[in-house]
């Protein structure tokens, strides 16, 4: 009754309209941890815990300026169109949803040496869930960047944008003295699954997009079911083969023929690896206990610089192709590339430059 009466109230008013579901709550959640810890055999230290987590209430973002007025003739999915097409353009509604859950898990090995020498172990897996991650700073933001198989109105739940699934870490120090002189000795070793990103379907302007709701970068992508379902054209609008597109979508790990709306959030960055070096000297002079300090991050790419890269998907979604609606003479759908370079291979992957490289830096404390 809420969204039908804010309808009738604004849909007379003009420019874009923010609400407030009166019944909004602030985010909160249900959460249990359980731990155990205990001494195992040849003096390792054993210990593993489990998070898990249950959304009570979260944000979520409904466009009551929309209504679903048919279907895509692509796949099936909604379609809307504005229901004020004069004066408003977005009636945006900050609402609740109870959808949503994550589980963390880890394990943690550890062993101290008397002679200075530590060793440790750590895995932690996680599978996190929820309907809207909100990482955007305004409504509109919010509702148009939420990734959507085609219902808007739908708080459907997917993998969510912070999901760690997988991380793995080494380290050992080891510390000794010759004299009056103390050192130090770390190595680290972090390897971690990429963050999930989505891959979408663009359109050229507001309400040319899959699905009509004015959203641009939000429709997930279909993958049609044969190479004979579609149109495929170059960025520069030349028809080329579907093989192309084939080609990209088997490099992405995707069927080619798959016939369905790809998830939100479905996939994966490449896995990261890296290792960390420490080295600290301290010397007593005088009273006081000067240390100095040397340390190199991402040691692996200092002596091979394929070693230890770092690649991400900008904004966690990449848009290979645009739909470009139906053609006249077929009554196929036509899709085209999105940029010139979208339909290479990886072309969705982009190198983290500083993260990438091998660094290095001293440093001088002094304790007195």
């Amino acid at each position: 009754p809420f969204f039908e009466d804010m309808r009738e109230t604004f849909m007379a008013k003009s420019g874009n309209v923010n609400l407030t579901d009166p019944d909004f709550e602030f985010p909160r959640v249900l959460r249990a941890t359980l731990g155990y810890d205990r001494e195992l055999f040849w003096g390792i230290r054993g210990s593993v815990e489990a998070l898990l987590s249950q959304t009570q209430k979260d944000v979520f973002y409904k466009n009551i300026n929309r209504r679903q007025t048919g279907t895509s003739p692509l796949d099936g999915r909604p379609t809307y169109s504005r229901i004020n097409t004069t004066t408003i353009s977005d009636a945006l509604v900050l609402t609740n949803t109870e959808e949503g859950q994550e589980l963390t898990a880890s394990i943690q090995l550890s062993r101290p040496f008397t002679n200075g020498l530590t060793l440790s172990a750590f895995y932690a897996y996680q599978d996190a869930e929820s309907a809207h991650d909100a990482t955007s700073s305004t409504a509109s933001s919010n509702w148009g960047f939420r990734h959507t198989k085609g219902d808007i109105f739908q708080d459907d739940v997917s993998r969510s944008a912070f999901e760690m699934e997988n991380r793995f870490n080494l380290g050992g120090s080891y510390s000794f003295e010759t004299g009056p002189v103390g050192h130090s000795l770390g190595l680290y070793y972090n390897a971690q699954s990429g963050r999930p990103y989505s891959i979408m379907l663009g359109a050229l302007s507001a309400f040319t997009d899959v699905n009509t709701d004015g959203g641009t970068g939000n429709d997930l992508l279909y993958v049609p079911a044969s190479a004979n379902q579609i149109i495929l054209r170059s960025f520069t609008g030349t028809t080329i083969s579907y093989d192309v597109f084939a080609a990209w979508l088997q490099a992405a790990g995707i069927d080619p023929t798959a016939g369905r709306i790809l998830d939100r959030y479905e996939f994966n960055e490449p896995w990261s690896r890296t290792l960390d070096f420490h080295y600290a000297v301290e010397v007593p002079i005088a009273g006081i206990r000067p240390e100095l300090s040397f340390d190199i991050t991402n040691v692996l790419n200092m002596f091979d610089k394929d070693q230890g890269k770092v690649e991400f998907v900008s904004n966690q979604n990449f848009t290979v192709v645009t739909y470009r609606g139906i053609d006249s003479a077929t009554g196929k759908p036509i899709y085209q590339a999105a940029t010139s370079t979208s339909l290479n291979p990886r072309s969705q992957f982009t190198l983290a430059d500083t993260r990438s490289r091998w660094q290095a830096r001293v440093g001088l404390r002094v304790s007195f």
